[in-house]
């Protein structure tokens, strides 16, 4: 639609300054009609962008709460869970992160995506891996789930910790869930279609029109200079741009889980989350407070708090 409205001011251009016939003859179009129709297509796109922007930004903070929960639930198990039970916890939580994108979307599946990752980080066993198989690993949101049950099985099965302790744990996998639930939730209810035809249909109607009103009312003199026919270009590429662009913009939003170079990250994500998580689980427990110690820190502090705030001689 783009190349047919900057056919159509050019065409019209060309017949009036070549004087093939009289310029009277074009009929024209009411600049208010034409302004009001104008203005329902910019709110339509303005909104359209908008929206799409909104969804866009929705599910990057998804993506990293989902990265947030997972680190929780390291930063917590450090003191509550044995530790072999703590990695195997959340060696399922960093594969639930992999299996919910892949379920999620076309462009990370279990060739270039889940499989890889696995073998490098060795998130899951040859038979959870079977398993995953046995389900579907790119139907849906199903394999996700079922890695999920078994992290809350883990804590139901794990160590002498009473139900209490391990509670906040739980609530941290399902607001996991939850979350990763979020991004299925977008990706099952797009635009409505009937929204989008008329934005497109409306947008295809009011592109030409606008063209054929600056070649024949804004630039009307066939004895024209060149500076003027100049502005006139640059009004109709500047109304284009405002038009596409918004288009163009609302359409790259409305899937940020795609392989579009400024799309979401999710390799990234999953990556720096698997790190992450082991640093973490890595690192090593505070020994126990030490009275002493922290009675002559505080008063080594109480004592050069005085130095500094005396006077000085």
């Amino acid at each position: 639609m783009t190349w047919i409205s900057c056919s159509i001011y050019v065409a019209i251009r060309c017949i009036i300054r070549n004087g093939i016939f009289d310029i009277t003859t074009l009929p024209t179009i009411n600049l208010t009609f034409l302004g009001i129709a104008g203005g329902f297509v910019s709110f339509f796109l303005a909104f359209f962008a908008n929206q799409s922007y909104g969804r866009f930004l929705e599910q990057f903070n998804n993506s990293q709460r989902i990265m947030g929960k997972i680190m929780h639930v390291c930063y917590l198990g450090r003191n509550i869970l044995p530790k072999h039970e703590l990695w195997r916890l959340v060696r399922y939580l960093n594969a639930a992160h992999v299996l919910g994108y892949c379920g999620l979307s076309q462009t990370y599946n279990e060739t270039n995506t889940f499989y890889p990752i696995n073998e490098n980080e060795k998130l899951l066993t040859k038979w959870e891996v079977d398993r995953i198989q046995e389900i579907g690993l790119d139907n849906g949101s199903k394999c996700f789930n079922e890695v999920i049950c078994w992290a809350i099985d883990v804590l139901d099965q794990s160590g002498p910790a009473c139900e209490s302790d391990k509670q906040p744990l739980k609530n941290e996998v399902l607001s996991l869930a939850d979350l990763v639930g979020g991004l299925y939730s977008f990706d099952e209810q797009p635009f409505p279609l009937i929204y989008l035809h008329t934005l497109f249909l409306m947008t295809a109607i009011y592109m030409p029109l606008m063209s054929y009103t600056l070649a024949v009312n804004f630039v009307v003199k066939a004895t024209n200079s060149i500076l003027e026919e100049i502005f006139g270009a640059m009004l109709l590429t500047m109304f284009l741009l405002f038009t596409v662009g918004l288009i163009a913009l609302g359409k790259f939003f409305m899937n940020p889980n795609g392989d579009d170079l400024n799309d979401l990250s999710v390799l990234d994500y999953v990556h720096s989350t698997i790190m992450a998580s082991r640093r973490v689980i890595s690192g090593q427990v505070m020994p126990a407070s030490n009275v002493e110690l922290e009675m002559a820190l505080e008063k080594d502090r109480s004592s050069k708090g005085k130095d500094r705030h005396s006077p000085s001689r």
